[in-house]
């Protein structure tokens, strides 16, 4: 009952976040310019028959922001990848390391220093974040 408890406690209160780039892609142009075509459709219809004034100016934003946005670039990170794999699984695995480095007789402090080293060099390279 205890490992069970572990099991599903160290995901929900261990946050690791891995914010390494692994792509990017630049979105089409055209999804961009079907939003605008869109946009200014329906600000023709409402200030054609009048219906839609009060959401008149938030549909004009919306109209000046397409025409000002160029397009983006969607980035792809390693942890949207372990999120859509299996969430919650590197604190899972760590959980994991440290009960078989226990086994192996390593004292906790030892573990603990471990995770300390291991984490701010992680961090420096990149690989975990924030």
């Amino acid at each position: 009952l205890g490992m069970f408890i572990m099991g599903v406690l160290v995901p929900r209160w261990t946050t690791m976040k891995f914010p390494m780039v692994i792509s990017t892609v630049d979105v089409d142009k055209k999804i961009i310019t079907a939003a605008k075509t869109e946009a200014n459709n329906f600000l023709s219809q409402a200030l054609g028959d009048g219906s839609a004034t009060k959401h008149l100016e938030g549909l004009e934003g919306l109209k000046n922001t397409l025409t000002n946005f160029p397009g983006f670039t969607k980035v792809t990170t390693l942890q949207n990848i372990l999120d859509q794999l299996i969430p919650g699984l590197a604190p899972l695995l760590m959980m994991f390391l440290t009960m078989w480095l226990l086994k192996k007789n390593v004292k906790p402090l030892w573990i603990i220093l471990g995770y300390f080293v291991l984490g701010v060099a992680a961090y420096s390279v990149g690989l975990l974040g924030k």
